[in-house]
């Protein structure tokens, strides 16, 4: 690749938007923005698809108001992630200034989204709130489940970790990290994150609020919502859709069936951080090894033995749901399926990419956290997703949305989660064989918790007492979906 290309942000977005190779990639200085829409609807869990276009609706407008909102300032949609939307506001320096454009497009944003989201969204409604950092990010774009642009860097970590902590950020909040208002404002405290008021702001941050700014996103957000299509029906996609090379384009929404693995590269952010530390060529190499990387969801799905839908990633973070075959219940995948394909995703660290070079080299110290969730009749939908392509402007994402992304992105964020775990929800770890369960211990009241090591012990445990079983009892087989009962709101 020779030396690292600075390309200005749209000429990276317009390769992507074309379909170019790959081989470029842009090193950008701003704040990373993240908002995050509080939702309590059970979409894809709904006994009725009324519930789930509204859902989709509710996305796609909200994708849509970013999308237009951004441009306003100049700033770019990098990925979105259902309810969460990341975004970059180029900005080289950090003073007033660049303060004054950040909270400025923060608090016409935030007004924006409460004016033309919340109305719609109801009784559903659970707030919105937004963090954010500073720094030098490499984007790279991928091929791996949709549009979004792969950035790496200590900026675009931290903000994302940050809404994934309790406390939670306030509704109508930005939280900001207090070493990068450092750089321009007398902030007293200890605290590493400050919330930031930007629906109702202190005087201070008010200077910087533009009411002409909040007008014109405003009313570019009417226009967009006025133009844009409604999802008129959903569909369900059985397993033999996506089997033999059979794939999808999402554009029309379709329930699917089966788990959701979100595997985080543990370790990964400090190779980042050491790497920018180090300059231009070190980073050059570690993008390199990044797109080695993010080969690694590919070559699980070609050897897990059943149809696998990628979903893009963020960050350094992977997403995948694993599908039910043709035949298999629900009800026997999750007695399973929430051990044995973790368990896959953690061994082929030991195993060769199709370079022959050995993960574990690719990888170096970093090692994989895995989240998983499928979830049952009572809690979770029994295993029912929701994808769907969100488009916006000239580009489009996959986005998948239901108790198993959530449930099993929550369980790779929770607190105390180590390299090599894999962590589940209660609700499957009470559906899992009892061979399977005795390797798991509590992580919070939430998920139970095990490593990679106590994993593979007791799955071999178990392989050995197969082959010494006198007879196999086969499952009952139910290939009919049933209807699934929705759930309350999600804390």
């Amino acid at each position: 690749m020779g030396t690292p290309i600075e390309l200005p942000l749209g000429t990276l977005l317009d390769n992507v938007r074309k379909g170019a190779d790959g081989k470029d990639f842009s090193i950008v200085k701003g704040f990373h923005v993240y908002s995050d829409l509080g939702l309590n609807l059970p979409l894809s869990a709904a006994e009725e698809d009324a519930n789930a276009r509204l859902y989709l609706e509710i996305l796609q407008d909200y994708a849509s108001i970013a999308d237009v909102c951004s441009r306003k300032v100049n700033a770019h949609v990098l990925e979105i992630q259902g309810t969460r939307i990341h975004l970059l506001l180029p900005e080289d320096h950090l003073n007033v200034d660049s303060f004054r454009r950040l909270f400025a497009f923060c608090i016409s944003f935030t007004r924006t989204v409460y004016a033309k989201i919340k109305p719609k969204a109801g009784e559903h409604w659970d707030g919105f709130c937004l963090a954010s950092d500073h720094g030098p990010t490499v984007l790279l774009g991928s091929d791996c489940g949709g549009g979004s642009l792969v950035s790496l860097g200590p900026a675009a970590n931290k903000p994302a970790k940050r809404l994934g902590q309790s406390p939670k950020v306030k509704s109508g909040h930005c939280a900001v990290r207090r070493e990068v208002l450092l750089s321009s404002f007398d902030v007293p405290g200890r605290d590493t994150w400050l919330d930031i008021n930007v629906l109702e702001p202190a005087p201070l941050v008010a200077n910087f609020s533009n009411a002409a700014l909040t007008q014109s996103m405003s009313g570019a957000a009417d226009e967009i919502l006025r133009q844009r299509s409604r999802f008129d029906r959903i569909g369900f996609a059985p397993s033999m859709q996506f089997s033999g090379g059979h794939t999808l384009n999402f554009d029309v929404p379709v329930k699917v069936r089966g788990v959701c693995l979100w595997s985080d590269l543990d370790g990964f952010t400090k190779d980042v951080e050491q790497a920018f530390a180090a300059g231009s060529q070190a980073i050059l190499q570690l993008v390199i090894r990044f797109r080695a990387i993010m080969n690694y969801p590919k070559q699980f799905a070609s050897g897990i033995g059943r149809a696998v839908i990628e979903l893009p990633f963020a960050g350094d973070c992977s997403p995948l749901i694993l599908l039910t075959q043709n035949g298999e219940s629900i009800a026997d995948v999750r007695k399973f399926l929430t051990v044995t394909a973790p368990l896959k995703w953690h061994e082929q660290r030991d195993a060769q990419d199709l370079a022959r070079v050995r993960w574990s080299e690719r990888l170096g110290a970093a090692k994989w956290a895995v989240g998983v969730a499928c979830g049952d009749v009572d809690d979770g939908a029994d295993g029912v997703l929701l994808l769907v392509n969100i488009q916006i402007s000239q580009r489009r994402f996959r986005v998948a949305s239901g108790w198993g992304v959530r449930r099993a992105k929550d369980a790779q964020e929770a607190d105390g989660v180590r390299a090599d775990d894999t962590i589940m929800p209660n609700t499957d770890f009470k559906n899992l064989r009892k061979q399977y369960q005795d390797s798991f211990v509590e992580l919070d009241s939430r998920f139970m918790v095990s490593s990679y090591e106590r994993l593979a012990q007791a799955d071999k445990a178990r392989r050995g007492a197969l082959t010494t079983a006198s007879s196999i009892t086969f499952p009952n087989v139910v290939t009919q979906i049933p209807s699934v009962r929705p759930y309350g709101r999600e804390d």
